[in-house]
């Protein structure tokens, strides 16, 4: 991950595994690498375009400051890790102010005003904001809203993207046929033991033949 187009491809990795998991599925709830034209005549291509209801779209590009992180963890002592960390931070700063730059909301029709920064560790903007507390508030200046693997889900449920489906109201259980069989059975069981015991006294007041 030492290597720019590695974490490239990491962060686009994990930004898709991430939609996906929430429930998006391509080219129906988001679509990846759109190229879009300026004014300018020059071409643009964020990560990823998610669609919202109404026919709204909200930019997202994958950014991996890693090598403040590693460096830090790689430290001897703990001046160089310090030094490293804010590094990271810087790079974070960095991130927001070219994301920002790009003007994504400009170049997309019904798009709000801002774009989404998607940091693919948690740990990655943490140790950012450790050193920086003021990033968030940097970023909502400049339009950009940071986000992490745990952020896309929460939106998709606030959008309205997945909705419970109401569940049927159980039908009134229907009698069972043993519970018919047995009332069947306890009303003719008083008519059989009624023969039963009828059945002698015919035959004690009978005449005999002579």
């Amino acid at each position: 991950l030492r290597r720019p187009e590695a974490r490239g491809q990491w962060g686009e990795t994990a930004l898709r595994r991430t939609v996906e998991a929430a429930g998006m599925v391509e080219h129906v709830h988001f679509n990846e690498q759109v190229t879009v034209g300026s004014a300018d005549g020059s071409s643009s291509r964020p990560d990823l375009v998610v669609h919202l209801a109404g026919g709204k779209h909200v930019v997202v590009d994958a950014k991996v400051p890693f090598i403040g992180v590693l460096e830090a963890n790689e430290a001897r002592d703990e001046k160089t890790k310090a030094e490293r960390l804010k590094a990271h931070a810087r790079h974070l700063r960095d991130h927001i102010d070219g994301l920002a730059s790009k003007t994504y909301w400009e170049q997309f029709e019904s798009t709000p005003e801002f774009v989404v920064l998607f940091v693919p560790a948690e740990n990655f903007l943490n140790a950012a904001l450790e050193q920086d507390p003021t990033l968030l508030e940097r970023g909502f200046e400049k339009n950009v809203v940071i986000a992490t693997p745990a952020t896309p889900a929460t939106r998709k449920n606030s959008t309205g993207a997945r909705r419970a489906r109401p569940r049927p109201r159980p039908s009134p259980p229907a009698n069972p046929p043993t519970a018919i069989a047995r009332r069947r059975n306890s009303r003719a069981g008083p008519k059989i033991r009624m023969i039963a015991t009828n059945a002698p006294r015919a035959s004690r007041n009978r005449t005999p033949a002579s």
